[in-house]
């Protein structure tokens, strides 16, 4: 997909070498993400709104410890979530 041969990837990896600019170029277009992202792992570009709201708050990320902790929590949201869905009469 990336048009870089695999004998330059394995070479790369082999000899402990980063790759060049235009071959991470390359890499990011072919998976979708950004050159950021697949040099860091981390890009805020590519968060939804959702998961930047859940980045940003700590009442969401405690929220999502707890469901963890007992996912029947989750089903009681969803069961919330879908009243909240319906349209009203």
């Amino acid at each position: 997909m990336t048009g870089i041969k695999y004998t330059r990837i394995r070479d790369s990896r082999s000899l402990c070498r980063t790759p060049g600019l235009y071959d991470v170029i390359k890499i990011s277009e072919a998976l979708g993400v950004s050159v950021t992202y697949l040099v860091t792992g981390k890009d805020s570009s590519a968060l939804t709104p959702e998961m930047l709201y859940v980045r940003d708050s700590e009442a969401a990320r405690l929220l999502i410890r707890r469901i963890m902790d007992n996912p029947s929590l989750l089903e009681a949201l969803a069961a919330v979530a879908a009243l909240a869905d319906r349209p009203e009469v």
